[in-house]
Formats: structure tokens, C-alpha cells, sequence
């Protein structure tokens, strides 16, 4: 539902059902009937105030409670709709509500009836929440950054996880059923297209016909798609809140079912792979895409199996600590690969190994100077070597049948792995072996870092290190990943001046043996550079990296996607002074005397201007550099992409500064230029508009806090 104030209801479609012709010709018939009438009107000891909202079912109202004196909201089921299911779903969602008591559900106070001489209708009074904004638009509005999205996602999963524990499930999540306060605080509101876990209460109040589809098509999960109720579970719920993190995060929708029939909407749903959050964003890359991709599995069993699990994964980020979800294409493949029936903790571990050994070693498998086809044949052969090596150790000793209990820790399996492993590196003399017995004692590090056994994690650092040193020197390239790993502890071991010591020094080695810029010397960069930060250390970290990127070229910059994280890393980093080197290249990329547009260089330069602006916290650096682009820009239509990108960025650099007056004249600019413009999209027009007012009200505050002197 919409509304002009308050936000109590968002604006929801009519249900998929079979009242779907009803409910859009009682929808039809409010816009030609004097709802108005009902102002003033008392229903209960509730004063009707005004209308403020409307959707399938229920027209929504603020009205004043006499006692306690408060104000509410009065849902009213709507005149025309008199199918005994609606009545049912209506009567149930007051019966749902009342059951949940969480403070991030709107909190329901009262049902009942109410008769205006054509018959008893359904109300209930509910929390009124006055200034309330749908979750996307508040995270537009307020200019939220990823971890701030991230907290406020983790209390509605929270919430969600309460209505389960209840035996209910919502069925309808989206952003606009979720609501912040004014006071930021998350609220999940309309339940009445929720199922009810409950047998009971299931068969008492609510039986959806079958093949009926209830819910909004694009936060649908596959199941639902399938219409039949009596398939649906909470984890149905699981699958819409994957959605919900998914627009939080980039404003989009995993897929587009916009202007398609239902029936190809909901293949689209059931069969296509969702657009890869990092593909919107590149900071989405790693944790945040794995969350989200995990929650939209097609298959159930697959997906994260409770909402609380969504946000324990959350918080693991948010905390720095590793999540537990893992990205869903390995998994699946192994499993596809060995067709075993193993213990889940089992092929779990087997999961993180594996992911490990495909980025952990670059620089093992890219070797010094090797040429292609040697270095793919030793790949294979040392993939080879390494499944085999992690089969053999996952399988438990004295096991019959070679697998494990259910229930057995993931730590016990790799405590024994690594006694297994000790053995054999005590009698190892080929070098081969040498390489690939290290190889496996880091994956093993890794994974006892994954559950915070760090004190074992750094016996099997220690120990390939030890072996390795047998057989190379110290700036070997085979010793570069233990050194990296071994930096990496000694972070988790609270030594952070040792571990910025030994990242420089390995970084110094890399450099040297496999170039400065290299892929691999640049993951590295990325990682000494993530760890010093996370110990708190944000100028150390900025420095670092703009040192070691000094001197750069746009098409260096541009040339590795190892490279591009690193600038962006670099970018997003808040410091005190903004680094130097970045802000040397980003304004030779585009010099100020260019009079053609290059796109892709101005795509790069707006893009990673606009993060040192926003992200590092230096706005006026960051409007210097995006004036400078204006010769080029002048070159082309007043409101191409990139020209009109520009100038919104130097409105929002100004914001930053407070500058509002300045920003103000932009954005106004802006604004114009989009009016007869239909290239611009609807979300981009109303982006600029919240800009613009929100500029506007601030531009008021500061203009009555230091009014003009009087002459």
C-alpha cells in the first residue's frame, strides 16, 4: 500500500488467487467510492483521522485509540471483497499477528468487527508507525553503506526466525513489507498471506486452494511457484529473504520478471540462475555474494535452513569471522563427481579444502617463468594429488565403510587428517611430495583458522614451512603461500606489528620474483592490506597499498581484475589524508587539456573518484578530480550516461562538504534534464529527487542556524 505519511502499509499487488478479478475490482471500486466518509467515524473505541493506504485486501487508516490514548493503524477489510477466502486470510493475519511478539514485527493491539449498515466487516488496530519508510527506500534515502544494510538486514532475519518459532510463515516478505522507523528501528508488517506451521490452526483458518499463488511473484521462492500449499515451508521464507539481501545490496532483483505472463515469470523463478550479485557491484564480491546466493538455492536442502542461520552468517561477517556458507557450485559439483553418501560435515570439509586449493597458491601453479604447458600439466597433476590426498585422510580410520558418524566435529576430522599428514611429511624425500605435503598441511591451516583454532592453525603453518625450508631458500617462490598463510596468524594471534612485518617483507619478495604487479603479488597486497585494516590500522593499510601501486598505469590498473581490487581497495579504505599515488593516477587518466571522450577511462575514473568522495572521506579531492573530466564531457549530449553521472557525483561530493547550497543547484540541474529524458530510469529520477529534497530541508536548517547578520 501507499501512502503520502506514515508508510504504515506499502502499495502490495492483489494475490495471485482466485479472487485476483475481485480484488482489482474492489480496488476499481474504492477509487469511485467515498472512503472519505469514514473520517470521524468510531470503529470501537478507535476515531477514524484519515486514510493511509490501500492494497488487495485492506484499506488501512490512522485513527486515534481513546485508551490508551495513542495513535494507531485500523486495517479494514475493503468493501467488494466477499469471497470467503479473503475473509478467512484477512481474520487469520489479526489471529497470526497477535501470536508474535518481537520488536521488529508490528505489534498488534486489537480485533474485531465493524458494521457500517452493509454488513460486519474485519479490523485490526496495529502499531502505528509514523514516518516509516520500506526498507529500500530508507537505505536509499539515508545513503547506507554496506555493514549499516548488513545490521539492519540481520535484525529482520531475527524477526522472521521469531514468527517461524511460532509456526508461522510469512509467505509475502519483500522490502515493502518491511518498514523502518523514523527512529531506524526495522519492522515486518502485513501477515496476511501467512501459513501457519501449525496442523491445527492450518485446518481451522486457512485452506489457500490449490494451485493458487499467494505471494509477489519476484521474492517467490521455486516452491511457491509450484502452487501447491501444502509444500511450503520456512524455508520458503529463507528464499525470500535472499531476495530482500539481494535488492538491499544492489538495488536490483535477481532476476527480471517485469512485463512477462506468470507462467514465464515463475520458470524464470524455478529454472534460471540469478544474476550474480558481484556483477552489480564489485565490493559485493566473496562473503556477501556467497550469503546471498546460498539463500536463493533452488533446492531447499540446499539453501540456508532457517532464517537464524542467514543471520548468524551475517553477524560472522559483520565480526570479521568466517562464514559457513560456501560457494554452492563446488559443493554440488563434487558431489556430482564422487556420487558419495558421505557425512555432511565431511563433504563440508572436503568443500573448504578444495575451495582453498583453488585460490590460495597462485604462485605454486604459476611457478617462475614456467612455460603454459608445463605449468598446466603440473596443475593437473598436483589437483590430482591433492583430491586424492584429501579422500585419503577424510576417510576415518578404522571405518568399514569409510565414512563418518553424522555427528562427528568437523575439528576431530581434521585433527586426525593432520596426524595422518605428520606421519607422512616425516618420511618424505621426493620434491613433489615435498610441495604437495605442504600444500595440504596450509589447506588444513586454513580450515582450523575457519573455526578459530588458531593455535593448530599455526602447527601447520609452522610445519610446511619447516619442510619446505629443507628443500628451498627463503625467497623461493614454493615458500610464498606459508609466508602469506603465516602473516595471516600471526594477525589471528593478536601480533599485528609482526604480522605488518612479515606481509611487507613477503610483498618485497613477490614483487621481485613474479613482478610488482602481478596478479599474484596483488592478491597478496589485498591480503596483507585487509588484515592490517581489520586490526584497525587504517592509514597503515591505505599506505601500504598506495605505495605499492605508485606509479601505476590506467592500463595496469586495468588489466587483472587482482589489480582492480586492489585500486579499489584502496579507494574504499577510510584514511586521514587521501593517498597519494591513487589520486596522481586517477587524474592522469583523464588529463584536464582531453576534449574526447574515452568511456571506459571515464567509467574508471568517476567510479573509483566517486569512492575515494564517499568511502575514503575525502570529497573535495574527489570533486577536483571530477571537474577536471568536464572538457572531455563537454563533448557530448548534455545528459549522456557518464555527463550526467558526473554531475551527480559533483552534487553528492558538495552534500559531503555540506555545500548545500552548490549541491542544490546541481541536483535542481539534474533534475530538469532527466524531466523529458526517457533513457533516465524511474529508480535513477527518484534517487535524484530524495537527493534534492533531502538538500533542500538541510539547506532550510543551516539557513535558520546562522541566519544573515543584521545590518
Amino acid at each position: 500500500m501507499t501512502e503520502s505519511a506514515g508508510n504504515q502499509v506499502p502499495e502490495n499487488e492483489p494475490p495471485c488467487t482466485d479472487d485476483v478479478s475481485t480484488a482489482h475490482d474492489s480496488k476499481m471500486m474504492y477509487q469511485a467510492s467515498q472512503h472519505d466518509t469514514m473520517i470521524g467515524v468510531s470503529v470501537g473505541q478507535y476515531t477514524i483521522k484519515r486514510i493511509i493506504g490501500m492494497g488487495g485486501m485492506g484499506t488501512v487508516f490512522e485513527a486515534m485509540q481513546q485508551s490508551p490514548r495513542r495513535t494507531v493503524a485500523i486495517k479494514m477489510m475493503k468493501q467488494g471483497i466477499a469471497s470467503r477466502g479473503a475473509m478467512r486470510r484477512f481474520e487469520y493475519e489479526a489471529q497470526t499477528l497477535g501470536r508474535l511478539r518481537h520488536e521488529n514485527i508490528a505489534q498488534i493491539y486489537e480485533a474485531g468487527t465493524f458494521d457500517d449498515g452493509n454488513g460486519p466487516r474485519p479490523f485490526f488496530a496495529m502499531e502505528y508507525l509514523a514516518g516509516a519508510k520500506t526498507l529500500t527506500d530508507y537505505a536509499r534515502e539515508k545513503n547506507l553503506g554496506i555493514r549499516e544494510r548488513l545490521r539492519i538486514f540481520s535484525r529482520i532475519c531475527d524477526a522472521a526466525h521469531h514468527g517461524h518459532q511460532k509456526g508461522i510463515i510469512h509467505r509475502d516478505l519483500k522490502p515493502g513489507n518491511i518498514l523502518i522507523t523514523s527512529s531506524g528501528e526495522p519492522k515486518i508488517i502485513d501477515f496476511g498471506v501467512a501459513r501457519s506451521t501449525d496442523s491445527d490452526l492450518a485446518i481451522t483458518t486457512l485452506q489457500t486452494d490449490v494451485g493458487a499463488l499467494i505471494g509477489t511473484m519476484q521474492y517467490m521462492s521455486p516452491e511457491q511457484c509450484d502452487a501447491d500449499p501444502n509444500d511450503i515451508d520456512t524455508r520458503s521464507d529463507v528464499y525470500a529473504l535472499g531476495v530482500v539481501l539481494y535488492e538491499l545490496m544492489t538495488d536490483q532483483l535477481p532476476y527480471d520478471v517485469t512485463n512477462r505472463a506468470v507462467h514465464e515469470a515463475a520458470r524464470i523463478v524455478r529454472e534460471e540462475a540469478p544474476t550474480r550479485p558481484s556483477t552489480v557491484s564489485r565490493l559485493l564480491r566473496g562473503d556477501i555474494e556467497t550469503i546471498s546466493l546460498k539463500a536463493l538455492e533452488k533446492e531447499r536442502d540446499r539453501r540456508y535452513q532457517s532464517a537464524v542461520e542467514i543471520r548468524q552468517d551475517i553477524d560472522r561477517y559483520l565480526s570479521g569471522d568466517a562464514i559457513t556458507a560456501r560457494r554452492p557450485s563446488l559443493g554440488y559439483q563434487l558431489k556430482l563427481i564422487y556420487n558419495k553418501h558421505r557425512a555432511v560435515v565431511v563433504l563440508s570439509l572436503l568443500v573448504i579444502l578444495l575451495t582453498v586449493g583453488a585460490g590460495i597458491t597462485f604462485s605454486w601453479l604459476a611457478g617462475a617463468q614456467s612455460g603454459a604447458l608445463r605449468e598446466a600439466t603440473r596443475q593437473a597433476d598436483r589437483s590430482q594429488t591433492v583430491i586424492d590426498g584429501v579422500m585419503r585422510m577424510l576417510s576415518p580410520s578404522g571405518s568399514t565403510d569409510g565414512t563418518w558418524p553424522r555427528d562427528i566435529p568437523l575439528e576431530e576430522v581434521l585433527d586426525q587428517s593432520a596426524v595422518e599428514l605428520a606421519e607422512g611429511m616425516a618420511v618424505i624425500t621426493d620434491e613433489t611430495d615435498v610441495q604437495n605435503a605442504a600444500y595440504l598441511s596450509l589447506t588444513i591451516a586454513f580450515s582450523y583458522r575457519s573455526l578459530g583454532a588458531i593455535a593448530k592453525a599455526r602447527k601447520q603453518v609452522d610445519a610446511a614451512l619447516l619442510l619446505l625450508r629443507k628443500w628451498y631458500p627463503e625467497d623461493h617462490p614454493y615458500l610464498f603461500d606459508a609466508q602469506v598463510m603465516s602473516m595471516m596468524i600471526n594477525f589471528e594471534e593478536g601480533r599485528e606489528a609482526v604480522g605488518m612485518e612479515a606481509g611487507r617483507a613477503i610483498l618485497a619478495r613477490k614483487s621481485v620474483e613474479l613482478g610488482r604487479y602481478s596478479p599474484d603479488t596483488l592478491a597478496t597486497v589485498w591480503q596483507v592490506a585487509n588484515n592490517i585494516g581489520t586490526a584497525g590500522y587504517m592509514d597503515a593499510a591505505s599506505q601500504l597499498i598506495d605505495g605499492h601501486l605508485n606509479g601505476i598505469t590506467y592500463e595496469e590498473a586495468t588489466s587483472t581484475q587482482a589489480a582492480y581490487d586492489a585500486i579499489e581497495m584502496l579507494a574504499t579504505i577510510p584514511a586521514t589524508n587521501p593517498p597519494p599515488g591513487l589520486v596522481t593516477m586517477l587524474k592522469g587518466v583523464v588529463p584536464p587539456d582531453t576534449a574526447t571522450l574515452d568511456t571506459d577511462r571515464m567509467e574508471f575514473v568517476q567510479e573509483i573518484t566517486w569512492y575515494l568522495g564517499r568511502n575514503c572521506g575525502h570529497p573535495a579531492v574527489a570533486l577536483e578530480i571530477l571537474e577536471q573530466l568536464e572538457p572531455a564531457l563537454s563533448t557530448v549530449s548534455p545528459n549522456q550516461k557518464q555527463r550526467r553521472l558526473n554531475r551527480v557525483y559533483r552534487g553528492l561530493m558538495l552534500f559531503e562538504m555540506e555545500h548545500y547550497g552548490a549541491a542544490e543547484v546541481i541536483f535542481q540541474e539534474q533534475v530538469a534534464l532527466d524531466h523529458n529524458d526517457p533513457t533516465v530510469s524511474d529508480s535513477n529520477r527518484d534517487d535524484l529527487v530524495n537527493n534534492l529534497n533531502k538538500t533542500r530541508v538541510l539547506l532550510q536548517e543551516s539557513s535558520e542556524n546562522n541566519p544573515p547578520a543584521v545590518p
